[in-house]
């Protein structure tokens, strides 16, 4: 892929992260919120459970609101002009490591989605088919 010619440009290609994450952070609140219904509201302990999932359901759901404004104004700013920018300060080792920290980060948050991924996914095995090795329904 080619690197974006202006500032820009940059902004509104990285506007993808902040509208993916609003996108699991909506899809999260939802899971959230579903889950409230399975609770057993006759046990003291469901009762908290809930209050416990409101409050992060309504957390997620601001959050949520929040990161896809962000989006939507890095898309907005693609138009942006080239500036003019100093050379030497673009060179800078601070530059480097400061990208370098972003990277490792993308790195970190990658593996971490993939765990969940892979989590989920035998979760979700398992509701889907009881008899699926690993399903509480499935054990002796």
């Amino acid at each position: 892929m080619a690197e974006p010619q202006t500032c820009g440009e940059g902004l509104a290609r990285r506007s993808a992260l902040p509208a993916q994450m609003s996108a699991l952070t909506a899809a999260i609140a939802d899971v959230l919120e579903t889950h409230q219904h399975t609770l057993d509201l006759t046990d003291e302990h469901a009762k908290k459970e809930q209050q416990a999932y409101r409050q992060l359901t309504k957390d997620y759901r601001r959050i949520t609101s929040q990161l896809r404004a962000i989006a939507d104004r890095m898309l907005g700013y693609r138009d942006l002009q080239m500036a003019r920018h100093h050379v030497q300060s673009m060179e800078a080792p601070e530059i480097r490591e400061v990208l370098a920290n972003a990277m490792e980060r993308e790195r970190e948050l990658a593996a971490l989605l993939k765990m969940w991924v892979d989590t989920d996914q035998a979760m979700l095995g398992d509701i889907i088919d009881p008899t699926h090795p690993g399903s509480p329904a499935a054990a002796p």
